[in-house]
């Protein structure tokens, strides 16, 4: 009850950002694309070394013997991915 409660007022309030935004001046709006941008770039960048640190360890994984079936169960990575 309690998430339902919280999920239902976040949407709430990222309406009002939204319908608030339309009174912003231009620097506002820039300001706030900006935030935006940059919580987009820092996501993929967390996205990305997650991503790395996966790889490495399918390597040495690799190394130490297991099967790919092992290593996709262990990192959730492909086979294309693991035999990079």
């Amino acid at each position: 009850m309690m998430k339902h409660l919280i999920k239902k007022n976040v949407k709430i309030l990222k309406m009002l950002i939204e319908a608030d935004k339309y009174q912003w001046s231009k620097e506002e709006l820039k300001a706030y694309d900006n935030v935006g941008i940059k919580e987009q770039d820092e996501r993929g960048e967390r996205e990305w070394i997650a991503k790395k640190a996966k790889i490495e360890v399918a390597k040495k994984l690799k190394v130490m013997g297991l099967s790919n079936t092992d290593i996709k169960e262990a990192t959730g990575l492909s086979d294309d991915e693991i035999d990079k």
